[in-house]
């Protein structure tokens, strides 16, 4: 009579084995989740976002807006547009008729501009 060959032992180790691989697989994504969101507080931090809204400098805005007014044209309403209306560069080019690429070029020359007169103001206080 033949004898039946016994059925292979399952090893002890493999369960024990995927669940610590799944185990640190939570780990990472865990961790990878409380990274980005230090990462987003300390964006909001730095943007203030968190925590009250800060006081208005109205000088400023009107240090903006009356340089805005002396830019002329086509930078002046470029930058008008994108900064107070929020519209995107290719809404500002297909209303002012102009290529795209004069638009955004006329966009951060106007900003590094403004830039330069705010850095100006914000040195005088």
């Amino acid at each position: 009579m033949a004898r039946c060959a016994e059925p292979a032992p399952v090893p002890t180790a493999l369960p024990g084995w995927l669940v610590g691989i799944a185990r640190h697989k939570i780990a990472d994504v865990l961790q990878a989740r409380g990274q980005e969101s230090r990462r987003l507080r300390a964006v909001a931090d730095e943007t203030g976002r968190i925590g009250p809204a800060p006081a208005r400098d109205h000088a400023l805005e009107i240090a903006i807006i009356a340089e805005l007014e002396a830019m002329g044209d086509p930078r002046g309403p470029i930058l008008r547009m994108t900064i107070m209306e929020g519209l995107s560069h290719s809404d500002v080019a297909d209303r002012l008729d102009l290529p795209l690429g004069t638009v955004k070029s006329h966009a951060r020359r106007g900003l590094i501009h403004l830039r330069q007169v705010l850095k100006e103001v914000r040195d005088d206080d």
